[in-house]
């Protein structure tokens, strides 16, 4: 399975035009503070003309701080701003994985940003 993931990470690495799916998931907050709690999940969706080709879940077990010491290819993928990444809420995203992981997440657009110029316009009926 690391070895499939790992490969599909080196296509992504080595295509260009190809933009993917990007969310963290975080456990229920413990306390009231307006920081995010430490992200439990990594998902990357990756597509091929209008198809999904895989759906790839990083389970962050507790302790992982550094992110490329576990998943250097995912680490490699964040960082590349080559490589859009499709998410909502782009830099809240981007601000868990520097915190939590030291990773400077590049190339992350913000789906709420891009969603009105990807709307057809609706003219009277």
């Amino acid at each position: 399975e690391i070895q499939a993931c790992q490969g599909l990470l080196d296509f992504v690495n080595k295509q260009h035009g190809i933009v993917i799916g990007y969310d963290t998931e975080w456990p229920p907050a413990r306390s009231r503070s307006n920081s995010l709690p430490r992200p439990a999940i990594l998902q990357l969706c990756l597509g091929v003309r209008n198809q999904a080709k895989a759906v790839l879940i990083y389970r962050m077990p507790p302790g992982t701080s550094e992110l490329r010491d576990m998943y250097p290819l995912l680490q490699g993928i964040l960082e590349n701003s080559n490589v859009p990444k499709a998410t909502q809420g782009a830099e809240p995203e981007a601000q868990a994985l520097l915190n939590h992981f030291n990773v400077k997440a590049d190339g992350l657009v913000c789906l709420r940003c891009i969603a009105p110029c990807l709307q057809p316009e609706i003219g009277p009926t």
